[in-house]
């Protein structure tokens, strides 16, 4: 009979009995599994807890007590749901299962995978962690092995071959279960490809356990365990625990203070210091706990006769190693560097000595984050040496260790904000001018994953390795190259375009010499120099270097298709994005074309290889046709597209749904762009339920994916006139970046930023201003974080929302700061443009545009026009350089200094203006009328204005009927986006119509208007009340023209109704225009017969016209003057003549100034208001008086009845007659008659050319017709 064997290891002994086999993980080896044979095995993975609490004031206590082996809360706290996965994870399927636990540094990862295996143990698993870099055999129990692999991101070689073998199909099937479970701080998103490349996905969960800061509820039992154990453990009395105090520490920042290890360091902080504990943020308490630390460890260093500082410094140093070995050790000795230590000969054994020493090396400190701070402080302690430290601790190493230097430096930037850079400078110098340290380091240079923090170091190494002489050409240009993209990591866009240019042009030299051998690297090169070029703006150069790739590709590959068919297609795919960029869709669209057919023809020899890079290039096939105006095939390539996803979903749905969800999105707008509205919102609800659905069981991996479709869903669901839905969804899509935000905010806060704009746009949308400018303001405030720590890739963010900021400030009614927030946005493009001109000229020309109606708004006219010329000789350049690109903008921005001119009373200048903008339209019509039609109609509506004070009735009307016409036709096609505009080009054109004498015509088209903005305050109020009131306005005023006394009155009453409560909320907004209406009602109330009405409502108009003409004349100085016009005939109908001839002597002053900068506009309201003067001089018996003013409006009114008879002559008839009367009155009757034979001629020519009578006969006749 056959005894099981006990095998021993220390105080752990397993039974033979027990295992089934071994399973050989780690190192290169990968994973192997093998059938137990009997004999002596490794011993099974083990969790080290430590052994108790430490005792204090020994080295180490607070890194020990920060430790997770540490167990300083017995329980695990907040994390159930997660260990319930995980423990289901183990329990159930395949044999061998590999899974990823995902969480920022000191998010409680070991912890939870500690208490996984303890649970695990406790069913008869062998469970425990162990080391990637060094490969271990370990028992498989016959319940089953748990192995746990913590920061697989330092060893990615490992964990690919680990990958490789487990995905193997003809490896031995472990007859028991096997997981391996690795702990990183990185998304599973980041290491999909290395699955994918591995064929794993069989063997590895898609879905990771993602786990973020805890819960309030949460953090605060912990902060009470914590602080309570260690009070008890240290025999203090029981600690006064606040929670309500506790709850409001971590609101200063939960996705930061609620980290157990930041709230375990803050509980060990209270049990010491509790009165200061919570008034301290958790960086200023990790700096405490370090410092308390540092004092320790120094005094046992002295003791023993190191250094003053010598001990904390070498603990610190070693955070920049996994340890520090012997060798390291007796570098960091060198008296040269002053670091304190014992001569490198008595280093080593003076560490042994002190016990710090595990297997012949000196371990680094943990956990993660206060390692990192410690490292801080000793590099500040370090001063102008911290680079020799830093290169005596790395050496030729430092390379290697990439992934740990960027946990440093993203734990230290955790703490103490972007600013945070120590670390990375002292890389920097440890390198800079050192060709031989460059030699070592050049990693930092060549890898990819180095990113934009620790990119500095990489062109310091790259830098030093160009100074090297006798630099081979070929060695030279790799440098360059990698050179170049280190430096577009780092946002220095110029000097990365010098390096690229400069490698290819060494590769072209190589190319010469010998084209097979380097062809293909001087076509990656020309591919690298294309996406710099198109990110400094040289949209041209960038096509012209990407067509040169693909040339270069294409010859390669005929040589040798199997092998670079694959770079080609990708070269064509950039190609035909650079195309697009310049507009040569047409170009475009051949280059992406052709990627596809290269691509479905290497999907028919390898389906599964190149299938999904078939989907792929089909996406970017449906832009183009998109952009080419094939609606059709666009929808084509998109639903193909998504027919190859739905297939490869059903082979395996784990690896492809999240790209058909992709696809699916796409698919949606181009069904929308199709007119299918239906179909576009069933696509993104697909898309959205596919995301849910992994969201709800991969939240760290899938919740972005489906905060991004539901901005899309908003979108849709609020086309379809779902405003509440629309909302919804944006609100949670908000939700979701917030809460990912705040695990990780680098990763999160940009996207966070983009969805509370888009929340701000549809609160703004559903009248909600205030929770508009809520949203907006933080979506400001985290881009301007963002800006603060890399200003030339998130500065452009920032603009973007300041430029709403200023929109929802300008509508909550603060123009002041609507003002301060557009000339950010201009200072920022300005400060971009001048770096980046061909780039961001465009951005700096819009916002010059944008702060020019601020300023104009504001009331600084003068400013206003600076800021839009300066926008207009921009867009001017940028549209002889780019006509296709840039002219409508340009037409926009003559639009609007046609305006401010005319305001500054430049009147040619605003007509010049406006015409060079409606030509330009007009040309840009001719080429897209769907695009450009509603902005030819604008500016035709302008033009007709700037002609109208020109003095050019028919022109402005010709104008403004082609506006009518336009807009007429868009507003069938789709009425909610163009009723609107129609219904003031309809309210124009009645002026234009009454100013040409069509009576008839002007009634019918103010009666159109008014019949529209009747239905559109039906379904909007607050949107469109406003635009009903103008329109009753002048629909009185027509209807008075046309002798409806009585619906002219009923018209303007409902306008002013309408007016007055908005007058009331805004008064900035609707004052004037409620003045205006009052203006009208007074009219109409006098034609009437009610007097008293009539002047009460004059007098309240000027009430409120004269402080507003005093703070703006050039706005609102002649509304004013009409004012008093009218108040002058309601005071005379009351038989107040002083207060009448007052009033109107008011008006002559205003209109003489007024016709004085501007005689073509203001004449003919001056000779009306000296027409009235001379009556109401007559009344107070100033004959004299009256006789003067009268004739000075004779004279007036005969230029502008020669100039323009059909308009001018009646009025000129009527002031003649009066004249007559007057010159009758002081006995000259020759020159009454002579004024009544020149009135009665006139009168007798209107008849004969209108065919009725016009003779007025001699008597006074009052002016006194409505402004």
């Amino acid at each position: 009979m056959k005894f099981p064997r006990l095998f021993r290891w220390g105080s752990y002994a397993v039974s033979s009995e027990k295992i089934v086999g071994n399973v050989f993980v780690g190192s290169n080896s990968g994973l192997v599994y093998q059938v137990y044979d009997g004999r002596q095995p490794s011993p099974p993975p083990i969790v080290d807890w430590a052994s108790g609490l430490p005792k204090q004031g020994d080295p180490f206590e607070v890194f020990n007590l920060l430790s997770w082996r540490c167990r300083l809360a017995d329980d695990l706290i907040g994390r159930g749901p997660e260990l319930d996965e995980l423990l289901s994870w183990a329990r159930s399927g395949q044999p061998l299962r590999i899974r990823f636990l995902v969480g920022a540094g000191g998010s409680g990862k070991s912890r939870l995978a500690a208490e996984l295996a303890e649970r695990l143990k406790a069913q008869g698993w062998y469970a425990g962690f162990s080391a990637l870099e060094q490969g271990a055999s370990l028992p498989v129990s016959d319940k089953g092995l748990l192995v746990i692999l913590d920061y697989p991101e330092a060893w990615r070689e490992q964990v690919r071959s680990l990958l490789r073998e487990a995905g193997r199909e003809d490896r031995q099937k472990p007859s028991a279960p096997v997981r391996i479970l690795l702990l990183s701080r990185r998304p599973f998103d980041e290491w999909r490809q290395d699955v994918l490349d591995a064929r794993a996905s069989h063997v590895c969960d898609a879905h990771e356990v993602a786990i973020r800061a805890l819960p309030t509820v949460s953090a605060t039992v912990l902060f009470k365990r914590v602080a309570s154990r260690l009070a008890q453990h240290r025999g203090y009395s029981k600690p006064q625990l606040d929670g309500a105090a506790i709850d409001n520490w971590l609101s200063q920042s939960p996705e930061l203070y609620a980290l157990p290890l930041l709230i375990t360091a803050a509980a060990v902080h209270f049990v010491d210091s509790p009165d200061e504990t919570l008034d301290l943020t958790a960086p200023d308490i990790v700096a405490a706990l370090i410092d308390r630390e540092r004092t320790q460890l120094n005094r046992v260093g002295r003791n023993t006769g190191w250094g003053e500082h010598a001990a904390s410094r070498l603990v610190g140093l070693a955070a920049l190693l996994d340890g520090l070995d012997a060798s390291t050790m007796r570098r960091l000795a060198a008296p040269e560097l002053g670091i304190g230590l014992p001569a490198p000969q008595y280093v080593v054994d003076g560490v042994r000595l002190l016990g710090w020493c595990r297997d012949n090396r000196f371990p680094s400190p943990a956990p993660d984050i206060v390692a990192a701070e410690l490292l801080r402080q000793v590099l500040i302690d370090a001063q102008d040496r911290r680079a020799d430290w830093v290169w005596a601790t790395l050496s030729e190493t430092g390379a290697d260790h990439i992934e740990l230097l960027s946990r440093r430096m993203h734990d230290m930037v955790t703490l103490h904000g972007p600013a945070e850079r120590i670390l990375r400078d002292s890389l920097v110098e440890a390198v800079t001018g050192k060709p031989e340290r460059a030699k070592a380091w050049r990693g930092f240079l060549e890898a990819n994953a180095v990113g934009f923090r620790l990119s500095p170091v990489g062109i310091a190494v790259g830098q030093a390795l160009l100074g090297m002489a006798d630099l081979p050409a070929a060695e030279r240009a790799e440098i360059l190259n990698d050179l170049s993209n280190r430096l577009g990591d780092a946002g220095d866009g110029g000097p990365g375009l010098a390096a690229i240019r400069e490698a290819v042009e060494i590769r072209r030299r190589l190319v010469e010499m010998d084209q097979r051998q380097f062809a293909p690297g001087l076509a990656a090169s020309l591919n690298n120099l294309s996406v710099r070029l198109s990110d400094a703006g040289d949209r041209a150069g960038a096509v012209a270097s990407a067509r040169e790739a693909v040339d270069i590709f294409q010859s390669v590959a005929q040589e040798n298709e199997s092998h670079f068919a694959p770079d080609l297609a990708m070269s064509l795919n950039n190609l035909s994005a650079f195309l697009g960029n310049v507009g040569d869709d047409v170009g475009a669209l051949a280059a992406i074309r052709q990627a596809v057919e290269i691509r479905q023809r290497l999907m028919r020899e390898n389906p599964g290889r190149f299938a999904p890079d078939l989907a792929m290039s089909l996406n970017n096939l449906s832009l183009r046709l998109h952009n080419a105006g094939d609606g059709a095939g666009a929808l084509a390539a998109i639903s193909k597209a998504v027919e190859i996803r739905r297939r490869l979903v059903q082979e395996n749905p784990g690896r492809f749904a999240p790209d058909l969800a992709m696809n699916l999105n796409n698919l949606s707008v181009r069904l929308h762009d199709a007119g299918d509205g239906a179909g576009a919102l069933a696509a993104i609800r697909e898309a959205v339920t596919i995301r849910r659905r992994l969201a709800q069981e991969n939240p760290g991996r899938f919740a972005a994916d489906l905060a991004m479709s539901l901005n899309n869903l908003s979108r849709s669901v609020g086309d379809a006139g779902d405003g509440a839905a629309a909302l919804a969804a944006i609100r949670e899509a908000v939700k979701i970046y917030r809460f990912l935000a705040e695990e990780n905010p680098d990763r999160f806060s940009r996207e966070l930023a983009g969805s509370l704009h888009n929340l701000s746009l549809l609160l703004a949308k559903a009248s909600d201003g205030v929770g508009a400018l809520v949203a907006i303001r933080e979506a400001v405030e985290i881009r301007r974080r963002l800006a603060q720590e890399n200003a030339r890739y998130f500065a452009p963010d920032l603009s973007v929302s300041l430029n709403d900021l200023s929109l929802r400030l300008d509508d909550a009614g603060d123009s002041a700061g609507a003002l301060i927030a557009m000339r950010e946005v201009v200072n920022i493009h300005r400060f971009l443009a001048e770096e980046n001109p061909d780039r961001f000229s465009p951005d700096l020309a819009s916002s010059l545009h944008n702060v020019s109606r601020r300023l104009a708004d504001a009331g600084d006219g003068a400013g206003a026009l600076v800021a839009m010329r300066e926008a207009v000789e921009i867009r001017r350049r940028l549209a002889q350089k780019n006509p296709g690109r840039f002219a409508s903008d340009l037409a926009n921005s003559l639009n609007d200094l046609s305006l401010l001119l005319g305001n500054a009373r430049d009147g040619a200048g605003a007509l010049a203006a406006i015409r060079e903008a409606a030509e330009l339209q007009w040309h840009l019509v001719q080429e897209n009328p769907d695009r450009f039609a509603p902005d030819l109609a604008t500016s035709l509506y302008n033009l007709s204005l700037h002609l109208t004070d020109a003095g050019d009735g028919a022109g402005a009307l010709g104008a403004i009927h082609e506006s009518v016409q336009i807009r007429r036709r868009l507003a069938q096609e789709n009425p909610g986006g163009f009723v609107p505009a129609l219904a003031a080009s309809l309210q124009a054109l009645s002026n234009c119509l009454d100013t040409e004498g069509d009576g008839p015509g002007a009634l019918a088209a103010i009666r159109e208007a008014v019949k529209l903005r009747r239905r559109l305050v039906q379904d909007d109020r607050d949107r469109f009340a406003a635009d009903l009131a103008m329109s009753l306005n002048n629909l009185s005023v027509r209807l008075g023209d046309a002798g409806d006394g009585a619906g002219a009155l009923d018209a303007i009453r409902e306008a002013v109704n309408i007016y007055s409560p908005l007058a009331i909320e805004d008064p900035g907004r609707f004052a004037s225009a409620l003045a205006m209406s009052l203006n009208n009602l007074s009219l109409r109330l006098g034609d009437a017969g009610d007097g008293a009405g009539a002047l009460d409502a004059i007098r309240q108009a000027v009430r409120i016209y004269s402080p507003l003409a005093k703070e703006d004349p050039g706005r609102f100085a002649r509304d004013l003057a009409a004012t008093f016009h009218n108040l002058a005939s309601c005071l005379h109908n009351a038989n107040d003549s002083a207060g009448a001839l007052a009033a109107i002597a008011e008006a002559v002053n205003i209109y003489r100034s007024l016709a004085k900068e501007n005689p073509g506009r203001f004449a003919p309201s001056l000779a009306k208001s000296l027409h009235n003067l001379s009556d109401r001089l007559k009344d107070t018996g100033d004959g004299a008086g009256a006789l003067d003013a009268i004739r000075e409006a004779v004279e007036i009114r005969r230029r502008l009845a020669h100039e323009n008879p059909d308009r001018f002559a009646p009025d000129l008839v009527r002031s003649l007659n009066n004249l007559s009367a007057h010159l009758m009155d002081v006995g000259d009757d020759a020159g009454a008659l002579d004024a009544s034979r020149e009135a009665a001629d006139i009168s007798r020519s209107l008849s004969q050319r209108h065919g009725n009578s016009g003779l007025h006969g001699i008597r006074r006749v009052s002016d006194g017709d409505p402004a």
